[in-house]
């Protein structure tokens, strides 16, 4: 099935824009190659030309152009927030297990082990549920070196 395809006609304003996203300062790469998808349309490329030069697929480059159609320069050239899984464990949580890890090791004990550390704060209420994984406190630790 054939899509029916139509040209692009910026405004100035969007192709300065367009330009200077392309040429200035650092930004995603897909960005840029909406950008560069849409500046081609509007200098008269068609959909072949635009997909050999910059290297995507046609679908890539209709979804690009019809993004800009229903919702104009920003819709087409960023992305859309993603939806991800939410922390398990707060800040709060994770400062209040750094903090533990920067005391002193209880007694009988060289110094913390991750093992230690799990089950002492659940003990010490340091986390919000009944138990928390040994790689969990490896992994709050890490990112907090």
């Amino acid at each position: 099935m054939a899509r029916k395809f139509s040209f692009i006609k910026l405004q100035d304003s969007e192709v300065q824009e367009l330009n200077s996203l392309v040429t200035k300062d650092i930004h995603p790469a897909r960005e840029i190659k909406r950008a560069r998808m849409l500046l081609l349309n509007h200098q008269g490329y068609n959909s072949r030309e635009i997909t050999k030069i910059i290297g995507c697929s046609a679908l890539t480059f209709y979804n690009t152009v019809n993004n800009y159609k229903n919702g104009g320069l920003d819709n087409a050239i960023k992305d859309n927030p993603r939806s991800g899984r939410p922390p398990v464990y707060s800040g709060v949580d994770r400062a209040k297990i750094t903090a533990l890890a920067c005391t002193d090791s209880p007694e009988g004990y060289a110094k913390w082990t991750v093992r230690l550390l799990a089950d002492k704060s659940v003990e010490f209420g340091c986390v919000n549920s009944d138990a928390i994984g040994y790689a969990t406190i490896h992994r709050i630790l890490k990112k907090t070196i």
